[in-house]
């Protein structure tokens, strides 16, 4: 409740207590959860990726890898979100996610170098959910290998598909 009010600071103190306590299982695993959300909305990316790797001790699942993989991007541990990654088996993953693990899979390749793949994940997320970040991040893939005319296309569409709006492309 207290993430949805922007108390942030709040919640992580109360959480933190949460999932220290001597309590059931279920309960730590919905605490050290919630504060990896709470920890990654404040900027706090390791911290995000320590809860949920508690959360994922607790009740594992290709889920919290996801979320694990996204907080250790956003920390700048490209490496390890990459060796996370390949963790997660995409076919068991709910159908909500697989646009989440080739978005990850394309900007973690992209911060390698590995342009070509890149390009082949960022095009898997733009067709599974075609809106304007995934149509920018693919044309950044293109552009990196010098397929300008690929990326203008790609830039066209985000900016269509955000109607008009060029902010931020």
């Amino acid at each position: 409740a207290l993430l949805r009010v922007g108390k942030r600071d709040s919640a992580i103190i109360i959480l933190s207590r949460m999932a220290n306590m001597d309590a059931p299982k279920k309960d730590k695993f919905k605490a050290h959860h919630a504060l990896g959300y709470a920890m990654a909305a404040n900027g706090d990316f390791l911290g995000a990726a320590k809860s949920w790797e508690r959360a994922d001790r607790l009740h594992p699942g290709n889920v919290l890898k996801l979320r694990r993989t996204w907080a250790l991007y956003g920390a700048g541990k490209i490496e390890d979100a990459s060796d996370l990654l390949a963790q997660v088996a995409i076919a068991s993953l709910p159908e909500s996610e697989k646009t989440t693990w080739y978005e990850l899979r394309g900007m973690i390749r992209f911060k390698q170098g590995q342009y070509a793949d890149s390009i082949t994940a960022r095009t898997e997320a733009v067709k599974r959910a075609p809106n304007a970040k995934h149509w920018s991040q693919l044309a950044e893939s293109y552009a990196a290998v010098g397929e300008y005319f690929k990326a203008d296309n790609a830039y066209e569409k985000a900016i269509a598909v955000s109607h008009g709006d060029k902010s931020g492309y």
